[in-house]
Order: C-alpha cells, then sequence, then structure tokens
C-alpha cells in the first residue's frame, strides 16, 4: 500500500482517518469483505481527514452544487481505500452467503 499512497501524496491526495462514529453506534456490518482474491467494500460515505464525517450532506441541485457532489465522491473513493488498510479479519464465508448471491445473479461464481 504504500507506493499507493506515495501515488495518492503525488496526486494531492490523502486517506482520511477511521470513520469516528458516535459511542452509542454499533454496526452490524462489515465495511469490507474479502472472498477469494476479491474484497467487496459497502456502506461509504465521505470522510473528512481526522475521519470525522463531511460535510456538506444534502441532495445534489437541492442542497449541494455539482462541484461539491463532485468533491464529496472523491472523498468517498478515498475513505474506501483508506477501509482496505484496516486489518481485515479472513474467515472462510458461511455456505448460505456464498450461495445466496450465485442465486440471486448478483455476482458471478468465481472462476
Amino acid at each position: 500500500m504504500a507506493h499507493i499512497e506515495s501515488r495518492l501524496t503525488a496526486l494531492g491526495l490523502q486517506l482520511p482517518q477511521p470513520i469516528k462514529l458516535p459511542p452509542d453506534v454499533v454496526l452490524r456490518f462489515p465495511w469490507v469483505r474479502i472472498h477469494g482474491n476479491r474484497a467487496f467494500i459497502s456502506g461509504h460515505g465521505a470522510l473528512a481527514p481526522d475521519g470525522s464525517i463531511a460535510t456538506p450532506l444534502g441532495k445534489v441541485g437541492r442542497d449541494l452544487s455539482l462541484e461539491e457532489a463532485y468533491h464529496a465522491a472523491k472523498l468517498t473513493g478515498l475513505a474506501m481505500l483508506a477501509s482496505l488498510k484496516v486489518p481485515i479479519p479472513m474467515k472462510p464465508p458461511l455456505c448460505s452467503e456464498m450461495i445466496a448471491p450465485l442465486d440471486s445473479g448478483m455476482i458471478s461464481p468465481p472462476v
């Protein structure tokens, strides 16, 4: 990941710190799940460099300009990359976790 971080620095970008959730919030899903050699990432939003939720928040065209939405999308992408730095438990998926997505046609079977 050092090469990726040096490239981001060269582009003037910085990965945020891990998200800072309020003390009473417990997430019941993982941000990243590993299946084989793929990482499935979900549930991300724009983060400020310190890990807090980036502002402004709202709907494009009503609460946010197109430029603000573009910036939020860039921050969301950086948050997704940063979540790959956090140690991810490598547990084998349950049989039901593998079969359900295949039955629904959402992902293709591993090759």
